[in-house]
């Protein structure tokens, strides 16, 4: 046991898992909660995702028992490990991963979110967002769970408060930490906005006010011009032209500007000029000429 505990204080996760399973194995299966914490953890660490979601759903099921105590950061991490889990699989299960990270917030109120599982967070609610379907499925998974299970309203009720409260808690963290987190919650306000035609412009309008906010964050070049190209669509979505015109024309005329998204905001431009009947302009934006 000890020999086990080391190697996975070293991080020599194979070796840690095959010692601590050895005595596991010899103890007739008994096992303490830390013990099943490193070994599902020495399984996420290996890549062997869905095994260690096994191991922390088990853990979580032993802390609702009467006897353990709800501040043990033990079963915090196991709680929001098991969201990661969901994440880290070849095809990410979103609607999986967003409601076992509110399951948690809702068991552990008083946690402390990391900055990586608040990027996840925001990444789920951006994924979401693409499907009225997805958010359907994640308010029928909520109703049916215990812990929320009292919630009402509808699901966009629920998805509203719930990003109401992170956004509340993106302060707390540092610039490049606000600035990813709010970028993709204005991609799903964005997303939200192109499903939800009567209020698209209510919507767009808020999605132009979160991708604002990344930029007054002073952002890293990849996400500046990721949010830059946001920003032109949001304006286009909530009818703003000029403005999003003046946006792609900006960002087409930085030489910092990365070729992918050179090319993107190209296409936008000619595509807008195109659909307004503006072929000379459309020919030429595609080419990346701007004026």
């Amino acid at each position: 046991l000890l020999i086990g505990g080391l190697l996975y204080q070293a991080q020599r996760w194979h070796e840690a898992e095959t010692q601590l399973a050895k005595y596991v194995a010899d103890a007739g299966g008994n096992a303490t909660d830390t013990i099943r914490y490193q070994l599902a953890d020495s399984a996420f660490q290996l890549g062997r995702f869905a095994d260690a979601r096994v191991g922390f759903e088990d853990l979580l099921r032993r802390f609702r028992g009467p006897v353990h105590d709800p501040s043990d950061e033990l079963y915090q991490q196991a709680a929001y490990a098991i969201g990661l889990c969901y994440l880290r699989e070849p095809q990410p299960r979103f609607v999986h991963a967003l409601f076992a990270f509110q399951r948690a917030q809702t068991e552990f109120p008083k946690s402390k979110l990391t900055p990586e599982l608040l990027l996840n967070i925001a990444r789920c609610y951006a994924e979401i967002e693409r499907e009225d379907e997805a958010v359907a499925a994640l308010w029928m998974m909520l109703q049916q769970d215990a812990p929320v299970g009292s919630a009402t309203g509808t699901a966009r009720d629920h998805l509203d408060e719930a990003l109401g409260q992170l956004l509340g808690r993106i302060s707390e963290y540092p610039g490049p930490v606000r600035a990813k987190a709010m970028f993709y919650i204005a991609q799903a306000a964005h997303r939200r906005a192109e499903r939800e035609r009567t209020q698209r412009g209510v919507l767009a309008a808020q999605a132009i006010g979160y991708y604002e906010r990344v930029m007054s964050e002073n952002p890293s070049p990849e996400l500046r011009d990721a949010t830059r190209i946001g920003l032109a669509r949001a304006c286009f979505l909530a009818g703003n032209d000029e403005r999003g015109e003046l946006e792609l024309i900006n960002a087409l005329k930085d030489p910092g500007l990365g070729d992918r998204d050179r090319a993107y905001a190209a296409r936008l431009l000619g595509e807008h000029y195109r659909a307004l009947g503006k072929p000379r302009e459309a020919i030429r934006a595609f080419q990346g000429i701007v004026e």
